[in-house]
């Protein structure tokens, strides 16, 4: 523990002494940059969304209108992800790149939730609160950054711009767009793990005030640390075209689709004697895989159309309607490594199978006025809008049957079977249901079937809301931000085969957020807020880290839950925003409590005596950097402290008092590039989790452990328009996990990779 705190510390004081080291150090450690250097180096950064260059690893302000100040002067911790991390980073999918934001971790799929994208932010399950430009996507999947020009991550209660969340934020994913200019951008990636990724990114000016874009993906790749069985490919498109660019009134088409197959792998199962993976109390390979080459399998789809139609009235007044439908397909079976009967401490793992098809559809519509007004001496930026939505669910499954379903699970079984004169555990072992903890083979012959059970579940919830949010300036040094939602909701659940299941149920909240920003400098501001989040609880979401699951989700939409109380959380933050160094680095520090109260609890000793009373709490601290330190060095990371605590359990819960699962108590994440000369820029990464319990209903409970790892990279401009790139990810090759489950598994991180890409730019 000594070492642990230490090695934080210091990660920490390197990151926030920075600036005094670089005071002191400016004049007779690095020589000024001349306007030539500056100029070339320059040349490193990425375009805009306008075609402009920018400086990278800091942004400015949130997508959205309803965030009716800039990010310095928003009341509430927001980061957001640049392109140009992402790509310094090797990130490529939704979970890589939020992974460089401490605090935030990912659940595992399994226990009637899908294997997806499901960020816990600030220790609450916060699934259903993901956004693309604004809009809610309630798909199952697992996201690509192929199309994204940046990730922001909202944290605190922000159901007031959000609509129904758990109260730990959400994640507004900011996709590529028409510009109006001509340019091309793409990268090809090659590596270890038989990995290979292309991008394009084709910008074309159309006209006067027109433009198409278009970006492609092609991935495939196995997964390094693993078996060579698990896999993947990925492909997906995404056009848009814009009218009106630059003009009073502009219309934009946009398109998205995205498929990815692959091989799923649940991992390594939990040591019962000790909470831990087996890689970590036996002699286990760490790439082992369990899985059924030919029974496993994933794929999903997304496709998704927009149109934004804005309209400039004058300087101060605009109006914004964003349309979308969406739609997108999650459909898989994946070996479960279950250890239910005891079978590893007899060196065997059972295959028990979880499966999912899911289909979802979103149509949506949001209206926004925003603009700048005055009262007297006081000046506003403001926004009101409404929010029509409808979500529709279809929930099926597969039924898979195994040859051997007729022996039970018990890998070790003894009983014979008088038809083979084998012995059940035999039998199974040779039908593939069951298979070495040490050696496992995932070519095994299994024999069995696999039908789509088509016995659905229909889903629909419909959404009509109101807000407004207003920022007013009373004079240079106070601003007080304010926001206001209604929202109402009516959902409903059929099942055709069971008529009586059938459920439906209605209800209304308002949520607010106050504001209070003081800033003593221009480039800083010191501010304190409070605001609040309300998920309906018959809602058929995915926003609860019910105690009875380990955080894994809640029970089903049941007529017993219609007239419960909604799952609410309110927040208090207080924090500060500085910009340093000529406005190039923004470093920020919050402190922060939440309190979720009717959250879902066990009540009695029976398997449906669950109810909305409950109380969860999380307080802590953050500090965050982005942006250039010098023209030549850029940052991005920070450091998160989570005091998770179930305060309010129910029914002999004995995690009462206890830290939440999928919460770590310390995470530090940095990464930071430097340009060595106008073509050659060396950087890397680190990061750090704490202990996260998946579980502690169970004794002991189900964990894994706090773990280090280090990234590194290099990059090397060739030509005005080819940059090369080397990635080494884990750089010390370390075994560590990103999920822990509550019962069954958790799942480790990748093995260390090797990537070598060539950017290439052309204007």
């Amino acid at each position: 523990m000594t070492f642990r705190r230490t090695a934080i510390t210091a990660a920490i004081l390197s990151i926030y002494a920075v600036p005094h080291v670089v005071r002191a150090q400016t004049n007779d450690a690095e020589q000024p940059d001349t306007p030539q250097t500056e100029s070339a180096i320059l040349q490193l950064m990425p375009i805009d969304v306008d075609g402009n260059r920018v400086g990278g690893y800091r942004a400015e302000k949130m997508q959205s209108p309803k965030y009716t100040a800039p990010l310095r002067d928003t009341p509430q911790s927001v980061t957001v992800i640049t392109e140009e991390v992402m790509r310094d980073s090797a990130a490529t999918s939704l979970e890589e790149a939020v992974r460089q934001v401490p605090g935030i971790t990912f659940l595992a799929g399994e226990g009637g939730q899908p294997i997806a994208d499901r960020p816990v932010i600030r220790g609450f399950n916060s699934t259903s609160n993901l956004f693309v430009d604004g809009v809610r996507d309630i798909g199952d999947q697992s996201r690509d950054v192929f199309d994204l020009e940046a990730v922001e991550v909202i944290k605190g209660a922000d159901s007031v711009y959000a609509g129904r969340g758990s109260g730990g934020g959400s994640i507004n994913l900011v996709s590529k767009t028409a510009k109006f200019a001509d340019f091309t951008q793409g990268s090809f990636t090659v590596g270890t793990a038989d990995k290979f990724r292309a991008t394009v990114d084709q910008n074309w000016q159309l006209g006067e005030a027109a433009g198409f874009r278009v970006g492609v993906l092609a991935e495939s790749s196995g997964v390094p640390g693993r078996n060579d069985a698990v896999e993947y490919d990925k492909y997906g498109i995404s056009p848009s075209l814009a009218f009106g660019i630059g003009e009073a009134t502009r219309v934009t088409l946009d398109y998205y689709h995205l498929t990815d197959k692959g091989t799923p792998d649940y991992s390594i199962p939990y040591d019962l004697a000790t909470g831990l993976p087996v890689t970590e109390t036996m002699d286990v390979d760490s790439d082992n895989f369990y899985g059924l080459i030919n029974r496993d399998f994933r794929e999903t789809k997304t496709d998704i159309g927009t149109v934004i139609v804005e309209h400039e009235f004058n300087d101060r007044l605009r109006l914004r309607n964003v349309s979308r439908v969406g739609q997108s397909s999650n459909d898989y079976v994946v070996t479960n490594p279950d250890d239910s009967r005891g079978n590893v401490e007899d060196g065997f793992v059972y295959r028990s199978v979880k499966q999912r098809a899911s289909e979802t559809e979103t149509f949506a519509n949001q209206l926004d006025l925003s603009g700048d007004f005055n009262t007297g001496r006081f000046a506003h930026r403001f926004t009101t809008g409404l929010e029509l939505s409808r979500e529709k669910r279809r929930s099926d499954s597969y039924n898979v049957t195994s040859a051997a379903a007729a022996f039970g699970s018990d890998c070790s079984s003894t009983d014979v079977d008088p038809a083979t004169g084998l012995t059940f555990g035999q039998l199974l072992r040779n039908n593939g249901d069951c298979t070495s903890l040490y050696d496992p083979e995932p070519y095994d012959d299994w024999q069995g079937t696999i039908e789509r059970a088509d016995d659905p579940t229909y889903y629909q919830t419909d959404v009509a809301a109101i807000y407004g949010f207003d920022t007013m300036e009373l004079n240079e040094h106070w601003l007080v931000s304010a926001g206001l939602r209604l929202d109402h909701y009516e959902t409903e659940a059929h099942t055709p085969s069971d008529p009586g299941s059938d459920v439906d149920a209605s209800d209304s909240f308002v949520n607010y957020q106050l504001g209070l920003v003081y800033k003593p400098v221009e480039a800083g501001s010191i501010y304190l807020s409070h605001g609040t989040s309300t998920t309906p609880a018959p809602l058929a979401g995915n926003d609860s880290d019910a105690p009875d699951a380990g955080g894994q989700g809640r029970r089903g939409f049941t007529p017993d839950n219609t007239d419960l109380d909604p799952e609410e959380t309110t927040s208090f933050e207080i924090g500060t925003k500085w910009e340093l160094f000529d406005q190039r680095l923004l470093v920020t520090a919050a402190a922060f409590h939440l309190k979720r109260e009717n959250a879902y609890i066990q009540t009695g000793a029976g398997d449906q005596d669950f109810s909305y009373a409950g109380e969860t709490r999380v307080r802590g601290v953050e500090f965050g950097v982005s942006g250039r330190i010098t023209p030549r060095w850029q940052v991005f990371g920070g450091y998160s402290y989570l005091d998770s605590e179930l305060t309010e359990g129910g029914f002999e819960n004995v995690a009462e008092g206890e830290q939440l699962p999928n919460v770590p108590e310390h995470s530090v994440t940095l990464f930071t590039n430097y340009a060595v000369t106008p073509t050659v820029a060396v950087g890397g990464g680190a990061t750090y989790v704490d202990e996260v319990f998946g579980s502690l209903s169970s004794e002991p409970p189900k964990r894994v452990p706090d773990y280090w790892r280090f990234d590194a990279n290099a990059s090397w401009q060739v030509a005005p328009s080819t940059r090369l790139r080397l990635n080494v990810l884990n750089l010390t090759d370390e075994t560590y996990y990103t999920k822990a489950y509550a019962s069954h598994y958790a799942a480790q991180g990748p093995g260390r990779q090797v990537l070598l890409s060539a950017d290439f730019t052309f204007e």
